[in-house]
């Protein structure tokens, strides 16, 4: 679509709401397509700018009198939309398994498997919907939960436009003629590959970075070349100097940090010096995020001002808690990272303390973060690094390699829009050798995530269709 002419020549009303700054092609025609309150997939990278398309909707159907519900794959998630919506326009409701608040608000922000027991139940408040916004809808393939969103969309009521936001997918056009024969209604397929903040991609290891790919997404392993031969080097050095010659693997640099915690502390301390702090760093188990965030120390540049005001913002939110909750380890233990500078976040942590750290980042109070992968999707945290704590994550009780999407989630954190001109990821060695270049190269290939049917009948689906029925 044309959008040259926008928004005059396209549109026949005024716009729900102006813009301090200047739309990108995709939020035009995304915008063009719910004005003509059409069927849309909007596909693009990670903080590209899809959450303008999900506000511009809810503006949109608030401003004609109907309601609109705003769906997201996880609590964590449904929880900072709640804060930033409630911060915009005020009367918005949240429905998770957790909170329930201002139940009858215009917009309503659930997880998909709350939206998904309302349209079972013909939950009357479905007849007052205009529009249903799916956040992160490519979770349609997720192996465990992905049938609930088939579920959903099948049962979305007819009258419905449906905003559906997805990370880029290869197949986009067979998702949306599937989601237009469902809803006997076209699906109009906007995208854009561009990102906002291009990015930078490199290996850490003995306390270096060596680019791996650059803001062209050009994938080099000329990284490696320079790291055999500074181990090389290192081994010659030794031999000349008359020392013993030892186990080539173990003798790579005397300055080398044996242990993961050194590790990331150096990295902490590096990312300090080079001016690309905050940073996010991801690790792929809770133990591992509680024992880093216990052990080491945050960035020497952290303000003391800073600091003071984080503590106050948890003590102040802490407060409102039972004395019993307060008892908790993990309050004790945020608390104590806290006071080194560092935060975690992770899905067992109670609701509360997820919420501080949040707000933490937003307000710019803490400048690291250990987190587990969960922290990567959706939530809007963007930070100038991100970290990933090696490539192996557990997959069906063993380790499997992180799938090139997954690493793109959360690569796709790093950057700031109107602050950064890149963003930078890095992937930590925390071994004496580096990571596997095959491994390195299967996870920054230029793969795009196919959406594919997890749909299977499951007893509660019978049970909800058997009530329906009675």
């Amino acid at each position: 679509m044309d959008v040259s002419g926008f928004p005059e020549a396209l549109l026949d009303e005024e716009l729900a709401q102006t813009f301090a700054y200047e739309l990108d092609t995709f939020q035009k025609q995304s915008i063009v397509r719910i004005h003509r309150r059409q069927n849309i997939l909007v596909c693009a990278h990670t903080g590209s700018g899809k959450t303008t398309v999900a506000e511009y909707a809810v503006n949109y159907y608030k401003q004609r009198g109907q309601r609109v519900i705003y769906t997201s794959p996880l609590k964590a998630l449904s929880n900072q939309k709640f804060r930033e919506f409630q911060a915009l326009y005020g009367d918005i409701g949240i429905i998770t398994g957790e909170v329930v608040k201002n139940r009858a608000a215009q917009c309503i922000i659930m997880t998909t498997e709350i939206l998904r027991n309302l349209l079972y139940k013909g939950d009357e408040c479905l007849s007052q919907v205009g529009c249903i916004i799916f956040d992160e809808v490519h979770y349609i393939s997720n192996y465990e939960r992905g049938f609930v969103w088939e579920e959903s969309i099948i049962l979305a009521p007819a009258h419905c436009s449906l905003v559906l936001l997805s990370a880029t997918v290869d197949n986009r056009v067979d998702f949306a003629n599937w989601v237009g024969c469902v809803k006997q209604r076209e699906v109009f397929v906007i995208g854009t590959e561009t990102r906002a903040v291009p990015l930078q991609h490199y290996l850490f290891y003995n306390n270096k970075e060596y680019l791996l790919q650059n803001e062209r997404e050009e994938f080099t392993l000329d990284a490696y070349r320079q790291i055999a031969a500074e181990q090389r080097r290192a081994q010659e050095e030794k031999e000349l100097k008359g020392k013993t010659k030892t186990n080539f693997k173990k003798s790579l640099s005397v300055s080398y940090a044996k242990t993961e915690k050194l590790v990331v502390q150096q990295f902490v301390n590096f990312l300090d010096k080079s001016d690309r702090l905050p940073a996010v760093i991801f690790c792929f188990s809770r133990r591992k995020v509680e024992n880093l965030a216990k052990d080491v120390r945050g960035p020497l540049s952290y303000p003391r001002e800073s600091k003071a005001k984080a503590l106050q913002l948890f003590n102040q939110l802490v407060q409102t808690l039972s004395p019993e909750d307060q008892a908790l380890p993990q309050v004790t233990l945020l608390r104590v990272t806290l006071e080194q500078g560092v935060a975690l976040h992770h899905s067992g942590m109670i609701p509360i303390l997820k919420d501080c750290v949040e707000l933490l980042i937003i307000k710019k109070l803490i400048l690291v973060v250990f987190a587990t992968e969960t922290f990567a999707v959706g939530i809007n945290m963007p930070v100038r690094a991100v970290a990933l704590n090696g490539l192996q994550k557990p997959s069906n009780d063993s380790m499997g390699l992180l799938k090139p999407n997954e690493y793109l989630q959360i690569a796709g954190r790093a950057g700031r829009r109107g602050i950064d001109t890149r963003g930078f990821v890095y992937i930590l060695c925390v071994d004496r050798q580096p990571i596997d270049s095959n491994q390195v190269a299967a996870v920054l290939a230029k793969q795009k995530n196919r959406l594919g049917s997890m749909f299977r009948i499951t007893l509660n689906m019978v049970l909800q269709i058997q009530r329906t029925a009675e």
